[in-house]
């Protein structure tokens, strides 16, 4: 095949395969943590970050907690000198 071939038959981009039915995945565990993975992805599309939220106030938020649970690490470490 060549790119264009590729691109003529997928428009929309390539489709991912399913692991149970393309690969044929018999795992049970394997199982369980896919299920766990898409229902995550799907609570975290529907979070309040993901949508009452511009990008640039979410990225705000986010980066305005990583530099208070830094903070209170470093006050941790001070507390224990």
């Amino acid at each position: 095949f060549s790119v264009k071939e590729v691109h003529k038959r997928f428009p929309d981009g390539i489709p991912l395969l399913d692991p149970v039915k393309d690969l044929g995945v018999k795992d049970e565990e394997f199982k369980t943590l896919m299920t766990r993975a898409q229902e995550l992805t799907k609570r975290m599309a529907e979070h309040t970050l993901a949508t009452d939220m511009e990008e640039k106030e979410r990225i705000a938020k986010v980066q305005t907690f990583e530099r208070r649970a830094e903070l209170l690490e470093s006050a941790k470490v001070i507390r224990l000198e």
